[in-house]
């Protein structure tokens, strides 16, 4: 059996990496070789009233003495044990049922604490986390984090150094993609783009000046190209009023640019390049594509970042956007990702059809279907119940459209909003000195690096 001791000094030394210290580090179980809810239940009674009763992030983890075995980080913020009592719950169930179907996270979690390495104890480490804490080695600057930006950059950088063992669902494509690795040690990894800043704004003005908002998106070509300035919406002409199409069943959506829908098509169109060469599911005929070795690989891409957003100069001419004081031309609205594989490992239902000009219901996650943007956008306009409400498009609509004239029905927009999207090449455009970094990582970092700099702007996602 594992020296406990020897683990727990391995523990303080991995949260001291980041300067953070457990309010409370609790042993789960001291063996795992099966779960035993009834060591959680008295674990969750050790839990101080004022800790719990106050916004916390939490971290489960299973560690070695010189490694981690497995982790899931996640957050409370309704100031109770819910989140807690929920995932002991959904590990006591797969615990009692056979059923493979039955919740795949919780499966996933159950094979990952206990089916791997049954000596070794299980922690909860809970940190208190009521408005900001300064989080090192994120970044390459010190940097205080609120609650949300705290769990996705700490997902983000463990899933990055340990992805063998994160267990947050961002990251599931990542192993996908490494069970393929015989294939992915042919990919050209040669450093073609340097993202990276002394501070929040110099990091963020170098992603925006150096690569997302340029023109091409050829990375060995994006120099002396210009910036590209694309418009989200097709509106009607001399005007600011957004044109509306109807579906067959009468419901409403917005109409997006032909330099938008342009921009998405091109950008699918590389990581169908990506997926056709290194995905042995889709290239039944792999053995000879990656024998002949006169064909050059192409840059391997993981999927794509896209980003809704307006301009400072734009933007403040409006008396009613004074509590937005940018630093910064770029002003994001919503930072997000649609990955290169979907769920069951193949090329994602998001991007099928897309590069042939097809699939306007998903369309890389910003078709018509109600749980795609323009589809839940346009609803939440007009007031129409959506069953798929995970991002918050109220807030969308409060910078984008004219308040009185929504209220007849009429899309005026307030100011210009653009859009970009653009391919992600982990192996070949580095950030912050990190090589590697897939787009559910780099989505996260965004996140956690906008959500510091435009507080007041950034929508949420996802409670993220």
């Amino acid at each position: 059996m594992h020296e406990i001791s020897q683990i727990q000094a391995y523990l303080l030394k991995f949260f001291d990496h980041y300067g953070l210290n457990p309010d409370i580090s609790l042993i789960l179980q001291q063996t795992t070789e099966k779960f035993k809810k009834e060591h959680w239940d008295i674990a969750f009674k050790k839990i101080p009233r004022s800790l719990s009763k106050s916004k916390f992030l939490y971290i489960f983890i299973k560690p070695e003495s010189e490694t981690i075995n497995a982790i899931y980080i996640g957050k409370s913020t309704t100031k109770n044990l819910n989140r807690l009592n929920q995932h002991s719950d959904g590990l006591n169930e797969i615990s009692k049922v056979r059923d493979e179907e039955l919740n795949q996270f919780y499966r996933r979690m159950y094979t990952k604490f206990f089916k791997s390495k049954p000596n070794l104890p299980l922690f909860l480490c809970i940190f208190k986390w009521n408005s900001q804490r300064a989080i090192n080695n994120l970044f390459p600057f010190l940097m205080e984090f609120s609650l949300s930006n705290a769990e996705a950059g700490l997902i983000s950088d463990i899933a990055y150094k340990f992805p063998s063992s994160i267990l947050n669902h961002e990251f599931v494509s990542r192993l996908k993609w490494s069970k393929m690795d015989l294939v992915l040690k042919k990919i050209p990894t040669k450093i073609t783009i340097s993202i990276d800043g002394s501070d929040p704004l110099s990091l963020w003005n170098n992603f925006c000046d150096n690569w997302f908002l340029m023109k091409s998106n050829d990375i060995n070509e994006i120099k002396g190209k210009g910036k590209a300035k694309i418009e989200l919406f097709e509106t009607k002409l001399n005007s600011m009023e957004v044109n509306i199409l109807k579906k067959s069943n009468g419901v409403q959506y917005f109409a997006k640019s032909s330099e938008m829908k342009n921009q998405i098509i091109n950008s699918v169109k590389i990581v169908k390049k990506t997926y056709d060469y290194y995905s042995p599911e889709a290239n039944i005929s792999k053995g000879s594509i990656l024998s002949d070795e006169t064909r050059d690989p192409p840059l391997f891409s993981d999927g794509l970042i896209y980003m809704v957003y307006v301009l400072r100069s734009d933007i403040e001419k409006i008396p009613e956007f004074d509590y937005i004081q940018s630093i910064s031309e770029i002003i994001p609205i919503y930072i997000g990702k649609t990955e290169t594989l979907g769920r069951n490992g193949t090329f994602s239902a998001n991007l099928k059809g897309i590069p042939e000009g097809k699939n306007h219901n998903y369309f890389a996650r910003w078709g018509h279907d109600e749980a795609r943007h323009i589809g839940g956008l346009s609803l939440r306009f007009f007031g129409i119940p959506n069953k798929y409400p995970s991002t918050n498009y109220e807030h969308w609509i409060g910078i984008m459209f004219d308040t009185e004239k929504r209220k007849k029905g009429i899309p005026v927009l307030e100011v210009p909003i653009y859009f970009m999207m653009k391919p992600w090449f982990p192996y070949n455009i580095t950030f912050c000195d990190k090589i590697g970094l897939f787009t559910p990582e780099l989505e996260t970092l965004l996140i956690a690096l906008t959500r510091d700099l435009f507080p007041s702007v950034l929508g949420k996602k996802q409670e993220r």
